[in-house]
């Protein structure tokens, strides 16, 4: 999960993980910044989830491969919103609004 919300895995970001974390779930809090560049990388996780994340914190590099590891790898994605996320965020026209079920008009 990259989480846009919160510092150091407190704060509002941090309820998501917890409560995935007590269903069982293996889950790992990076940095909007700490996205992978390589898929070879990004094909060790089942889903990524961007978390009020501004693309401005992703490279335009990783940007590309997380839409390569939905499309080619069919590796998951869940992005939810916040201030930072969707068309506030700066993902119109980048390869990740490629491969949202949402148009960022």
């Amino acid at each position: 999960m990259l989480d846009g919300f919160s510092q150091g895995g407190e704060g509002a970001g941090a309820l998501l993980p917890s409560v995935l974390r007590r269903r069982g779930l293996d889950v790992q809090v990076k940095g909007p910044g700490e996205l992978p560049e390589d898929l070879l990388e990004l094909e060790k996780y089942d889903l990524v989830v961007l978390h009020n994340v501004s693309a401005g914190d992703v490279s335009e590099r990783a940007q590309g491969m997380l839409a390569g590891y939905v499309t080619e790898l069919g590796g998951g994605l869940v992005m939810i919103g916040g201030p930072q996320a969707f068309g506030a965020g700066g993902w119109k026209g980048s390869p990740v609004e490629s491969i949202l079920p949402v148009r960022l008009d």
